[in-house]
């Protein structure tokens, strides 16, 4: 549907509403906010604060003064608990702004990869096959059994399979490479995006 007589914009153009627009209930079932807990990444087992917030907005500066006195956004670590509901049936979409700060995660295991403008949700990655770099650790890389191995033009042609459900992903590395079919292999794209799961389908 067409949603502007002076702009064309298509699709559903309503403005994401705030989180507090939702019901919202605390890790106690208690209504009023989810149950949010503040403790630090070395330490996560040491609780410094937790209250109950209804918002979940940090897309300024200005925002951090929301945040508890003394919590430090380098060692810090926040966990949101609770349950949404809402007044309305059907699919809904959360938008949640980035700044390098989230987590992709595969399979369960964090990913070095910045999630850029793709809302919170299953996503899926496109990328470049010749654009990844091969790395020894596997810590935030992408790893994955080693199904194909071929020439072509040079390069080396390498059919993986990744992640619990064996998807297949394709990546171009130097002739020269010295890799071993019987290991696996972990990469980190250097150019790619992510496109939430049901845009990925449709496009």
């Amino acid at each position: 549907m067409s949603c502007s007589a002076d702009r064309q914009e298509f699709g559903d153009c309503r403005p994401f509403e705030p989180l507090s627009a939702l019901t919202l209930y605390g890790a106690n079932d208690q209504p009023g906010g989810l149950t949010a807990t503040y403790t630090s990444r070395k330490e996560p087992a040491l609780v410094r604060v937790q209250r109950t917030e209804n918002k979940i907005d940090y897309e300024f500066l200005e925002s951090l003064q929301q945040l508890p006195s003394g919590f430090s956004l380098q060692d810090g670590l926040v966990r949101y608990e609770g349950a949404i509901a809402s007044a309305f049936n059907g699919e809904h979409k959360f938008l949640m702004s980035a700044g390098g700060y989230i987590k992709v995660w595969l399979d369960g295991k964090p990913l070095d990869l910045a999630p850029g403008e793709a809302p919170d949700g299953p996503a899926q990655l496109f990328l470049r096959p010749h654009d990844v770099d091969v790395v020894d650790d596997e810590s935030g890389a992408i790893s994955g059994e080693v199904k194909v191995l071929r020439r072509h033009a040079g390069l080396r042609r390498v059919d993986l399979d990744v992640g619990a459900e064996r998807n297949r992903i394709e990546i171009e590395l130097p002739a020269d490479l010295n890799l071993n079919p019987a290991r696996s292999i972990a990469f980190r794209p250097r150019r790619y995006r992510l496109y939430p799961t049901s845009q990925a389908l449709d496009s």
